[in-house]
């Protein structure tokens, strides 16, 4: 019996050694390959970069309209973010100002940032990355990494050879410009494609009474206040898009919610919705690369009276 207890504990005692081996060398080895293969090309740490260490005298903040829809120069800084909502993009927009020193700042005015989906959005994580000091040492409690542990780990058992050859990011990685036009596209095609968007992007009855529209108007006035120029830009959608908006009486409230309040703030408001023909846009509500330079070159002139 004393011998069967003895084998039994001398098991145990190997089975946890070689368990807290095992557990040790998967976490050394993930924190190895985050620090030199995952963190250098992972969007938002290339974001996180550029945030924190370029500046210029235009920064314009906002979701993937902006990221498609600016191109960055030595006058002109895009800090939109794939996914932001107006919590996020008003936070961003406020710590940016009062750290650098900027003089212009344009921030996005679209009808689907008072959306549902965009307005229950919680980016607690995305901005407690970005804007803590204090920010986790290791690479794999970080939020952003962290969510897709397993799915590296996955892609990795499947091809080891990625761990040494990762495939490179775009530096811009917050999502895709494309080349090509949405006029390429079947014209039923792009009607069930801006339906779609149009009924995610719907904005809240009451929107005006949101949580968000009082970050708003409390943001404009902060960044008022502090001196900055600031421009409320509705970004440009393509003619299915502004088609299937028209079903819904709450995008042209909000158009109107915009235009007010840059009258009772004394700031510009430019609604760029209809002004583009469908060959600049990507898909139905994101511009293409063509686009993309051609707004840029408008909107800071139209809205800062900057020539680039």
């Amino acid at each position: 019996m004393n011998l069967f207890t003895s084998s039994s504990e001398q098991f145990s005692r190997i089975f946890l050694f070689l368990f807290f081996v095992v557990i040790a060398l998967f976490m050394t080895i993930t924190e190895a390959v985050f620090r030199l293969r995952v963190a250098g090309s992972h969007p938002f740490e290339l974001y996180k970069e550029m945030y924190s260490r370029q500046s210029a005298e235009v920064v314009m903040f906002g979701d993937s309209h902006v990221v498609n829809g600016i191109v960055t120069t030595s006058e002109v800084l895009n800090l939109g973010y794939a996914g932001n909502n107006m919590n996020s993009m008003t936070t961003k927009a406020l710590d940016y100002a009062e750290n650098n020193d900027i003089e212009y700042i344009g921030l996005q005015a679209d009808p689907h940032l008072f959306s549902y989906y965009r307005i229950v959005k919680n980016q607690y994580d995305h901005l407690d990355s970005l804007l803590n000091k204090n920010e986790k040492i290791l690479y794999m409690y970080k939020p952003h990494l962290r969510k897709y542990l397993l799915d590296y780990w996955k892609s990795w058992l499947s091809d080891p050879m990625k761990i040494f050859f990762p495939e490179k990011e775009k530096r811009n990685a917050n999502s895709e410009i494309e080349v090509h036009s949405i006029v390429e596209v079947d014209n039923d095609d792009r009607k069930k494609q801006a339906s779609i968007r149009v009924q995610l992007h719907r904005p809240i009855d009451s929107f005006e009474k949101s949580e968000s529209a009082m970050q708003f108007i409390n943001a404009i006035q902060e960044l008022s206040d502090s001196g900055k120029k600031i421009c409320l830009i509705s970004y440009p959608v393509s003619s299915d898009y502004r088609a299937a908006s028209k079903t819904y009486v709450q995008f042209s409230k909000v158009v109107s919610f915009y235009r007010s309040l840059s009258k009772i703030k004394n700031i510009k408001y430019i609604n760029y919705a209809d002004r583009y023909e469908d060959s600049y846009f990507a898909d139905v509500d994101h511009l293409n690369l063509n686009g993309r330079t051609k707004f840029t070159r408008e909107v800071i002139n139209e809205c800062f009276d900057i020539l680039i």
